[in-house]
């Protein structure tokens, strides 16, 4: 029996890459009629009209849900929306398919953890890069190179890419609708090939700054560290380059891979190197690779497979962990900061802003006090305003601070030096 599906937004993603399999890859042509489509904009609907013309078309995905007799549901809308649709898809009993990244905050995406084993559905996040050429050969040779231990990724982009022109071209950059930047939206494919081959890291070290594009309100730039029990990982994102590139390097204890948009080499007891016809930059809707995810989807779905791995990090939050890497902190904490944040398996969040001009001799900035920072975190975590926050945390300094300095000033003006000695 055929599955009846549901695409839910029909914006650049759903229109460039998932409408066209669904009715253009053969197996899925056979296996699946999309029968309703929901998006708020009129010309987005028209256009859909044009790739599925027998789906009925609705401007809210609620009333969508609530008539149509459907199998599952293909989520393509911002990451904002996805926590209250795939609710109130799985309530239905209907499996879902979602977009990346999957939830903007650490909460949004334990609430949908708990709704999907609840609901017992098959569940699958789009991370359509396992699937791309350049994965697959770097896959297919990494028993040549033995266990991994140091990996090195950067992606190099001009800026981040417009979304639709019908609803708002620029949600990317704006963190209530997207829940980060490029750390969230290109770092999320990183960080689950990443898993895939090192497994989960134990700390993370990130340094996310504005280099470029002032305008944006999230960060255009992502320095991060990932350090495993027995490696480590180093993943640089831009959206502030001058072209478009992507390399990448795995280093194991019998040789290496190293590769980049137009190919890749292994070194290791023999030299071998592959090139490739389209390179990983060439476009941003990659819709060759969405044809194994959604068939592998699809037979889950045959088979009532819910599975347990796209519950698992980082099938939820793309950055390594929930609890490694808090974008709802990152946001919050805003774009033109200039800070490091790290997070350890104990799930410790150390954020450390940088001073412009440090003083001679003092290369690392000075650590908050575990009860100031581990407060203000708290705070923030609670809804209370940034401003609000930073200003409990000035006002805990200068309790700290400001008695010392009081002693300090009573023992000079009795001539006391502060090592204890009078002045003669």
């Amino acid at each position: 029996m055929r599955l009846r599906g549901a695409l839910l937004g029909a914006g650049n993603i759903a229109l460039k890459s998932h409408a066209p399999q669904w009715t253009g890859h053969e197996r899925l042509r056979q296996d699946v009629d999309i029968v309703a489509v929901a998006d708020l904009s009129p010309s987005n609907l028209e256009r859909v009209r044009g790739i599925l013309p027998g789906a009925r078309t609705y401007c809210r995905a609620e009333e969508l849900l609530a008539r149509e007799e459907i199998d599952f549901c293909d989520i393509c809308t911002p990451p904002f929306t996805h926590r209250i649709l795939i609710e109130r898809a799985v309530a239905r009993g209907l499996h879902v398919i979602c977009e990346k990244p999957l939830a903007p905050t650490i909460e949004d995406a334990e609430l949908i953890a708990a709704a999907i084993r609840r609901a017992g559905i098959v569940f699958q996040p789009c991370h359509q890069y396992h699937h791309s050429p350049q994965w697959q050969a770097v896959r297919g040779l990494l028993s040549r190179i033995g266990p991994v231990y140091f990996a090195e990724y950067e992606v190099q982009r001009t800026g981040a890419n417009a979304g639709n022109a019908n609803w708002s071209p620029a949600w990317r950059t704006d963190p209530s609708l997207a829940g980060g930047g490029i750390l969230a939206d290109h770092g999320a494919h990183i960080f689950y090939q990443l898993h895939a081959v090192m497994g989960e890291p134990r700390t993370v070290q990130a340094t996310v700054r504005t280099l470029r594009h002032h305008g944006y309100k999230v960060e255009d730039t992502a320095l991060v560290t990932l350090d495993y029990e027995d490696g480590l990982a180093n993943v640089r994102l831009t959206w502030a380059a001058q072209r478009r590139k992507i390399r990448f390097r795995f280093v194991g204890e019998a040789g290496e891979i190293v590769g980049d948009d137009d190919g890749l080499r292994v070194h290791a007891e023999t030299t071998e190197e592959i090139h490739f016809d389209q390179g990983m930059s060439h476009d941003s809707s990659h819709a060759g690779w969405y044809a194994p995810l959604l068939t592998g989807f699809v037979d889950r779905v045959r088979a009532k497979d819910p599975g347990t791995g796209a519950l698992e990090p980082p099938g939820l939050t793309e950055p390594p962990s929930p609890r490694l890497l808090s974008r709802s902190l990152l946001s919050r904490l805003g774009p033109r900061d200039q800070r490091d944040v790290a997070f350890d398996e104990g799930r410790r969040l150390a954020p450390a802003c940088r001073r412009k001009h440090p003083r001679p001799g003092c290369g690392e900035p000075r650590p908050r006090s575990s009860l100031e920072l581990g407060a203000t975190l708290a705070l923030l975590e609670l809804g209370v305003p940034k401003e609000q926050a930073l200003a409990f945390a000035v006002c805990y300094h200068l309790l700290q601070v400001v008695p010392i300095g009081i002693l300090g000033f009573g023992l000079l003006s009795r001539g006391v030096s502060p090592m204890g000695r009078r002045f003669r």
